[in-house]
């Protein structure tokens, strides 16, 4: 149900980015959590409900078949689609993200690298940011940043995050921004999350990075 439901809202936006002459939908096809057992979905838990550690190959099966789907209405529409990389979805870490563009095997999906993600989904980050960074940014197309800083209690096995500017985070986005211009990559960088100042000014930039960032 809740698939079915994902899919028909990834086919509207497509659907409407098109009359808007929109070029690019960027897709979390995450879900509620389906084992009540586990609890509630909160970051920072050692195992996370909806994500690549509960997955089955059908899942990546039915996710990418949607996604397939999904890149022939928008190759119709001259637009493209990303995936992004985010907390209960299979696509939560690179490996996985990879593997379900390869099996979505189309020319109009890519990725969004949300480092931030990958940050705060588990007790531990499943992967470095600066590998996730090599290993997606030439399958990127758009790119969502935001940064966090981690509090980690041990007797817990959880940890706790605090919002933070991208300056202050745990994620090196001196490297990210590098990584990602050595790949050719020429989207949109997206501060999301920001919490002050005007939202369009600070959500929608194209990034302004002609050249490498030395500073």
């Amino acid at each position: 149900m809740i698939g079915e439901q994902n899919r028909d809202r990834l086919l509207k936006y497509i659907e409407i980015a098109g009359w808007l002459s929109i070029d690019i939908v960027n897709s979390a096809l995450s879900g509620p959590p389906r084992n009540k057992t586990l609890g509630d979905h909160t970051p920072g838990n050692l195992i996370q409900q909806e994500s690549i550690q509960h997955a089955s190959y059908q899942d990546f099966e039915r996710t990418a078949s949607i996604l397939h789907e999904a890149q022939e209405r928008a190759g119709g529409a001259g637009l493209e689609v990303t995936v992004e990389v985010h907390q209960l979805f299979i696509a939560d870490t690179s490996t996985s993200t990879l593997k379900l563009l390869e099996m979505a095997n189309s020319d109009h999906v890519f990725t969004n690298p949300d480092l931030g993600s990958i940050l705060w989904h588990y007790d531990e980050p499943e992967e470095p940011s600066e590998g996730a960074t090599v290993v997606l940014a030439s399958n990127s197309k758009y790119w969502h940043c935001k940064t966090l800083q981690r509090v980690h209690v041990l007797e817990l096995d959880r940890t706790y995050f605090i919002r933070v500017p991208i300056p202050d985070g745990a994620i090196d986005y001196r490297f990210a921004i590098n990584a990602m211009i050595d790949a050719g990559y020429d989207g949109y960088f997206a501060l999301e999350g920001t919490n002050a100042g005007g939202h369009m000014s600070k959500r929608c930039k194209k990034h302004p990075i002609g050249q490498k960032n030395n500073d």
